[in-house]
């Protein structure tokens, strides 16, 4: 297998140990000979870098439409074949949550399964909550309204940016954050109780304690 780098190398101690016996080929823009965790298998000097990187999207991009228009698409046939792979992953889902049920995922697919009819405010913290809604919940109400900050990263600000949402919307909400985020910021818990009894409105912290 070979790595093809593009510029610095990433400080993921992980990523390194993943290709530390692969091919890795480090493509830099600068005549930099740097190798600071010993993978590199050569280092390429490209100084019109950009330029480059373009040429080869727009050769692959050309090759896509090349291929696409000698294929005829059967939209119809594609939609039925991905409702039927959609409807056994439901089922195999299903089935996992069955036999784990007091797995990560399986609580949280509950949790969706119970907000499924809240037509309100639903706030999901970052990391994990946020991907396991995405790969685990099913559609929610049409009246809800889903709010996150800063996608997959980020552990400060969720209880106050619950706060914010609930008393400018005057709506029930309810937040779904990791322990991580949760004791970032717990000592916010006390104004979020003060400006729930202030503004008369209901904020809901459902808290995933997976140390």
């Amino acid at each position: 297998e070979c790595v093809l780098q593009l510029g610095d190398p990433l400080g993921s101690k992980l990523w390194n140990q993943k290709i530390a016996n692969k091919n890795v080929i480090a493509i830099k823009k600068y005549d930099d000979k740097r190798d600071p965790y010993l993978n590199y298998s050569d280092i390429v000097h490209i100084s019109n870098l950009n330029s480059w990187i373009e040429n080869i999207i727009a050769d692959a991009y050309t090759k896509e439409l090349s291929h696409r228009s000698t294929f005829n698409y059967d939209n119809e046939s594609m939609l039925d074949d991905y409702n039927k792979l959609s409807e056994q992953c439901a089922i195999e889902l299903s089935n996992a949550f069955n036999l784990y049920p007091i797995s990560e995922p399986a609580l949280f697919n509950k949790v969706g399964e119970l907000l499924f009819s809240f037509g309100a405010n639903i706030f999901i913290g970052n990391s994990m909550p946020i991907r396991y809604a995405e790969w685990f919940w099913p559609v929610l109400n049409e009246n809800s309204n889903v709010y996150c900050n800063r996608g997959t990263n980020g552990i400060d600000g969720s209880l106050a940016c619950t706060s914010g949402i609930a008393t400018s919307s005057n709506q029930q909400t309810v937040t779904i954050v990791g322990d991580d985020s949760c004791a970032h910021y717990i000592g916010f818990l006390g104004h979020a109780n003060g400006i729930a009894r202030e503004a008369n409105i209901n904020i809901i912290f459902v808290v995933i304690d997976n140390g």
